[in-house]
């Protein structure tokens, strides 16, 4: 039994992180559907009788029987609920977890909106319709009763009772829309965690740069994610519980017209006892069959979501073993602070890009570059020249095909290279960023103040506590906040890809005459991406890009 319900989808899923189909889930759906099956048969036999006594002990039954059936309903629809949620808990949190290790290039050959949608609005789907299907056991068995039932009462009624309930339950499935109403109140919480994901997804090199800010967001994720769960699961039971008072209402209705009206109305039902029957037996059916045909049109969705979070996760499972991290190692995950820096080195570090049919479409390299602490260098070149990539590839952000790295006479491993990417702080021209300080909660209030107003930001946002007030900024002023916080987080190297582009002249000319040599003055070593030629002489080196490679070098006295 256990083996055959575990090959639809919802089931296999929630089965794999919760294990609720057990004894206790097996017995609680056959006494549901016994017990409403019993009520249709106490019903029939009532209704069918010729007395207009007042039948104690057939209603007693009724009333015992009744009480089983709402609870056991109840209970089923409450573990539904809580182990259907709990699973979308489970799996959110352990593609995040994944997620966190993978590489840059991952994320852009899949697609960042790409992962985002198919992770929140997939769980979605789950989280919203799982559990209706989990729940159906009952009225799965009621229904196949009361058809056999009906079938042995007259099989012309049975076959009228199949054609006619098939009509009735299409018509039924379009006003099931108030079902929805039940999940509003999570909203916010959706909201919340999708700002968290798009946090990783989105800031993603940030992340890699920053443990500490790569920590503190996926704290915050886990946190929220669990809120999340808790609401919904919350919402569910608000839902089982306006069932159960609509079910409750519904039987006592059937019992007032069942066992007080012929007291008072002798001849009410001029019908024969088979007619009566079959009335109340399609009656009882009735709701049922049209559940689960609604249920059968969730399925379809939810098994497609289903199969695109697992074609996710083998994705990723993939990509981590192909860079041989292992992602079931006991070992935590800690901060790490930025290590020293005196020199590094790339030997021979090429790259390409692939299509989808793995056909090169773009090389960078080989480059042969070194930088020494204290130095500032400047990148130049046409779009497309690899200005960008050489970036990505000395940051870490990319595997090379070939070459290696090496920081302080060590070479740096891809596998390892957490290390290493702590001495960069970064502001690419696709930058993100946090509206939380992720990784900077230890930072002095009064100097993101001063910062701020330094780069006449104080009108337009604060901090309070660990986060900006506002980051809906204009580009330039995104730039200038992203530039504050890459000042907080105080690295050896700073990479600015373009910074300067989006500027007005009063900044630009602060950028290269005043940050960059006070940094510099610092110990700080600078590489920017600039075509500033004015202010080629504010660094030590020019490195003009060209076809992927570096085509010449200035070198300023």
């Amino acid at each position: 039994m256990n083996s055959f319900l575990a090959k639809i989808p919802i089931v296999e899923f929630v089965q794999h992180y919760c294990k609720f189909l057990n004894r206790r889930f097996i017995l609680l759906n056959l006494i549901s559907g016994l017990s409403s099956t019993t009520i249709v048969a106490l019903v029939n036999n009532s209704a069918s009788s010729n007395t207009a006594s007042f039948d104690l002990s057939s209603f007693l039954i009724f009333a015992i029987v009744l009480v089983a059936y709402i609870y056991t309903t109840k209970t089923l629809m409450d573990i539904t609920f809580e182990v259907t949620e709990d699973s979308v808990d489970r799996v959110r949190q352990s593609l995040f977890k994944k997620l966190r290790l993978c590489d840059l290039e991952f994320f852009e050959q899949k697609g960042k909106e790409q992962v985002y949608s198919q992770i929140m609005k997939s769980t979605a789907i789950i989280a919203q319709t799982g559990a209706f299907i989990l729940a159906t056991g009952p009225e799965l068995i009621l229904i196949v009763l009361v058809y056999i039932y009906i079938f042995f009462l007259s099989k012309i009624a049975f076959l009228i009772c199949i054609s006619m309930l098939t009509v009735a339950a299409t018509i039924f499935v379009r006003k099931t829309a108030e079902v929805e109403a039940c999940y509003q109140e999570a909203a916010e919480h959706d909201k919340q965690v999708g700002g968290n994901l798009n946090g990783l997804l989105f800031g993603f090199k940030e992340c890699l740069l920053n443990s500490r800010r790569k920590l503190d967001l996926s704290a915050s994720f886990f946190r929220i994610s669990g809120e999340l769960a808790e609401s919904r699961i919350d919402a569910g039971k608000n839902f089982s519980n306006s069932y159960a008072f609509v079910q409750i209402f519904f039987y006592v209705l059937i019992a007032i017209i069942v066992f007080i009206m012929p007291v008072f109305t002798q001849g009410y039902f001029g019908q024969s006892n088979m007619t009566f029957k079959l009335v109340a037996a399609i009656f009882f059916v009735f709701i049922p069959t049209a559940n689960l045909v609604r249920t059968l049109n969730y399925n379809t969705q939810v098994s497609v979501a289903i199969r695109g979070i697992w074609d996710l996760d083998r994705a990723i499972d993939k990509r981590l073993q192909e860079n041989g991290i292992d992602f079931e190692s006991d070992k935590p995950e800690e901060a790490l602070n930025p290590p020293t820096f005196e020199n590094l080195t790339m030997d021979g570090i090429f790259y390409s890009y692939y299509d989808s049919d793995h056909m090169s479409t773009f090389s960078a390299g080989p480059f042969t570059f070194e930088l020494k602490k204290g130095e500032v260098v400047f990148i130049c070149g046409g779009n497309g020249s690899g200005k960008t990539t050489f970036l990505k590839l000395l940051t870490g952000l990319y595997k090379p095909e070939q070459g290696i790295i090496k920081q302080d006479g060590k070479t740096v491993l891809f596998k390892y290279n957490n290390a290493y990417r702590e001495v960069f702080a970064a502001i690419f021209s696709d930058f993100y960023i946090f509206q939380k300080l992720y990784g900077l909660f230890e930072t002095d209030p009064a100097q993101t103040s001063e910062l701020l107003a330094l780069f006449h930001l104080e009108h337009k946002t604060k901090r309070e506590g660990d986060s900006f007030t506002n980051i809906e900024l204009s580009t330039g002023q995104r730039k200038r906040l992203a530039l504050i916080v890459a000042l907080m987080e105080d690295k050896p190297v700073y990479i600015f890809d373009e910074w300067a582009a989006d500027q007005d002249p009063i900044f630009r000319e602060y950028f290269y005459l005043e940050l960059i040599p006070r940094l510099k003055q610092e110990g700080k070593t600078i590489i920017a991406v600039t075509h500033d030629d004015r202010y080629f002489h504010c660094s030590n080196r020019v490195l003009h890009f060209q076809d992927g490679k570096i085509d010449k070098e200035i070198v300023n006295s």
